[in-house]
């Protein structure tokens, strides 16, 4: 569209239920200033790939009332969540639910436990 501002796509309620991220988003090495940020900062890779991730994860729920389930299949998000715990917003970390192999899904999170976030 000519003349549009608008830099992205909006996908309220039933039309964003659930996401998929099948790799965790680390930045590409390849580009010479990303390779001299992480030379410089060991954990700039680290931080780019979470707050990626908690970008991606917020952009299906638009609004208090809205709901999607993201599933990050990647499981390199476990080391970089616990090893890089303080990059990420607490309140996105109580909305995190693992499961594993063979067990059956959480369900969302009590009001006690998103009242701590």
């Amino acid at each position: 569209m000519v003349g549009c501002e608008r830099a992205g796509v909006d996908f309220p309620y039933s039309d964003c239920e659930y996401q998929i991220i099948p790799k965790v988003p680390f930045p590409d090495l390849s580009s010479p200033l990303v390779r001299a940020r992480q030379e410089r900062d060991k954990t700039y890779g680290a931080y780019m790939a979470i707050q990626s991730i908690v970008q991606e994860t917020g952009r299906g729920m638009r609004a208090e009332d809205d709901q999607c389930e993201t599933f990050i299949l990647d499981s390199n998000l476990g080391w970089l969540r616990h090893g890089h715990w303080d990059f990420a917003p607490r309140w996105w970390h109580v909305a995190v639910r693992t499961v594993r192999k063979g067990e059956k899904p959480p369900g969302p999170p009590s009001p006690l436990e998103r009242r701590a976030a």
